[in-house]
């Protein structure tokens, strides 16, 4: 089962129909799911909180990179220190310089190599990941939503020249 379709079902299983349109899957929703998804509202709130009945009415959810999930993009970057495995600071997206920039992990069978300058298309999905802090209260990386780009294809690495080399 490719990391796609597993991703799409651990999702479809664990949220139900908020999943389903997450992860572009059509689930089919009861009555009373529809009921008790718009009714539940939290009882406390913080700035910035969205409810998951929320996504539910939205069309698209827009990533770091200013696109849809899941939309075919390109983006040009090189592989920056950080704590995020295989990191790529992104310049450009689709061609488009970036304002602010934004660091991202890479996946596919890519691995970014320091002094590298990458043209990358793929798309960009993420993943709730971490421990709650209710559960290990000294945790570094608590529960969190990690946004990572995932590589169809190298489209160019000018330090390698690979140019137009498949992911698979």
């Amino acid at each position: 089962m490719n990391f796609r379709l597993r991703l799409r079902l651990i999702i479809a299983l664990t949220l139900g129909g908020a999943a389903g349109w997450l992860a572009g899957v059509a689930l089919p929703r009861t009555q009373a799911q529809s009921s008790a998804v718009s009714a539940v509202r939290p009882a406390q709130t913080r700035k910035g909180d969205i409810p998951v009945s929320d996504l539910l009415q939205v069309e698209r959810v827009i990533g770091v990179l200013g696109k849809p999930l899941g939309t075919r993009t390109v983006i040009t970057g090189v592989q920056t220190p950080t704590l995020l495995p295989n990191p790529l600071a992104v310049a450009q997206v689709d061609g488009q310089t970036l304002p602010n920039g934004a660091i991202i992990e890479v996946r596919g069978n890519v691995k970014l190599r320091e002094g590298v300058r990458y043209r990358l298309e793929g798309y960009e999905a993420g993943e709730f990941t971490g421990s709650p802090v209710w559960l290990h209260p000294n945790i570094q990386q608590p529960f969190q939503y990690r946004p990572y780009f995932v590589v169809t294809r190298v489209l160019e690495a000018a330090a390698a020249g690979k140019s137009g080399r498949p992911i698979r």
